[in-house]
This record gives structure tokens, sequence and C-alpha cells, in this order.
């Protein structure tokens, strides 16, 4: 189960920082504004899609074994816990590790674009909190949103993954 997190981690990262880069304006080297509004939806959506289709494969063949072996398949609360905590803890530390040695200005972006809309609606952020804000890394700034999206994408899994495997139950047992 955690292979399956950990792959899940680094599609949903790939996808992620492809997307980001791509939507960073050349000149300013801010999120567009256009863009900035989809920012707190894209990461969730993305992660509904990356765990939606790759953790219904081990909910499957977990089931379709049990079944298959005559045993009881985990309750599906169980698998909800391994799979969310795994790819929490995986997407945490490969976006953590990214930051640290490869390229840190997704967040630094991110940080610097919310710091200027602020601006914008009349606000003045603090720098210091701007510059604490920018050292996390991107999953960790959206930290609240990245642990309901990854709770919600595994339990489509986890509905998708009983789905497939109980017409199944006939067939093996």
């Amino acid at each position: 189960m955690l292979t399956w997190s950990l792959l899940t981690s680094l599609v949903y990262l790939a996808m992620l920082y492809a997307v980001f880069y791509n939507w960073m304006d050349a000149d300013t080297g801010l999120f567009r504004d256009d863009k900035m509004i989809l920012l707190p939806v894209v990461p969730g959506l993305l992660m509904l899609l990356a765990e939606g289709l790759l953790h219904t494969f081990p909910i499957y063949q977990h089931r379709a074994e049990a079944f298959r072996n005559h045993l009881n398949p985990v309750k599906g609360i169980w698998l909800l816990l391994v799979l969310s905590l795994g790819t929490l803890v995986f997407c945490f530390s490969l976006d953590l590790l990214y930051c640290q040695f490869v390229d840190a200005s997704i967040p630094q972006t991110y940080a610097e674009t919310v710091a200027q809309m602020s601006l914008k609606g009349g606000r003045v952020p603090d720098d210091s909190v701007v510059r604490s804000f920018a050292q996390l890394p991107f999953f960790a700034q959206n930290i609240f949103m990245n642990i309901i999206s990854i709770i919600l994408g595994n339990v489509l899994a986890l509905m998708i993954g009983r789905s497939i495997a109980k017409p199944l139950v006939p067939q093996l047992t």
C-alpha cells in the first residue's frame, strides 16, 4: 500500500509543479492574477485525480485477493488511514526535499503573490510573516486543503475499488 502512496505522491507533485511552473509570469516572477484565483482549488483537484485513479488499484487488488482466499478484506477505514497517512508523509517529505535541494521558487512565488494581493486589497502584510511563509514547502503552505483533498481522494478510490471488486465476488468464490 505504501508503494502506491509513494507513486501517487510522485505523480501528484510532478503534475502540480508542471502546472505551477507554467503559471508563473516571466516578467514579474509572480503568479498571474487570473491564475491566483485557481491556486487553492487546483492542488485539491490534482490530488483527487491522482488518488482517485492510482489508489483504486491497490484497493481493488486487496479486496479481490481477500475474496479469492475466502478472507474478509480489511475494513475501508483502515485502508483510508494507511493510504492517507502514507500519501501525506510522502508528499510532505518529497516536497520538502525538492524545495531544499532543487528549486524553492514555487513556494516563494506563492508567498510573494499572496503578499501582493494583500497590498492590492489595502492590507500591508508583515515582511517577517511573508518571509517565514515563503520558507515553507508549497505542500505545507496549503496543508489543510491538502489533508482534505487526500482524504476525499482516498474515499473516492475506496468507493471505486469496492465497486469494481464487488461484481467479482461470485466469480472468485
